[in-house]
């Protein structure tokens, strides 16, 4: 494999904890039925088909933003030859829409599979690696960009807009 010392093994990271939240929400399904969301209260139709649409909206995103990000895409945190800071498209709203995607996609599981083990697994392990990859990502775009990433970044809200 080649190595990438800019990623730190964030994607490494990232892609372990991803295996271990849809395989503890899978668990969920098929052994333990620890409910997220009391059915008794929400018909789990009506969750699936939530949480189907929220992943449905996450693939999107991703695909959109690929698509916007065209060469200068990669799974691993690098810069590119000649590499842009894109703003347009939805990283005018959010710096990094391709993790929002990531998080609408996981929101989704949840609902489609109602895991309360899976939300554990999210909140413990999922979400700080992800933070952690967007704090490896942060430092090498500011340390590439300079003052026009530090004008970016505090001007638009890493994940939701206006929000966070």
């Amino acid at each position: 494999m080649e190595k990438h010392p800019l990623d730190k093994g964030s994607f490494l990271l990232l892609a372990v904890f991803i295996i271990l939240f849809i395989a503890a929400s899978l668990s969920d399904v098929f052994f333990l039925h620890w409910e997220l969301v009391d059915t008794s209260f929400i018909p789990f139709t009506l969750l699936f088909i939530l949480g189907f649409i929220l992943f449905s909206l996450g693939l999107a995103l991703r695909k959109y933003c690929e698509r916007i990000l065209s060469k200068q895409f990669s799974v691993f945190v690098a810069i590119q030859k000649e590499h842009q800071l894109i703003i347009i498209g939805p990283y005018k709203y959010i710096r990094h829409p391709i993790y929002s995607a990531g998080l609408l996609k996981a929101f989704g599981i949840l609902l489609m599979t109602n895991s309360f083990l899976g939300f554990g697994v999210g909140v413990v392990l999922l979400f700080p690696a992800l933070l952690y990859r967007i704090h490896i990502e942060e430092k090498t775009l500011l340390a590439h960009f300079g003052k026009k990433y530090e004008l970016y970044k505090n001007t638009t809200k890493a994940l939701i807009p206006h929000v966070l």
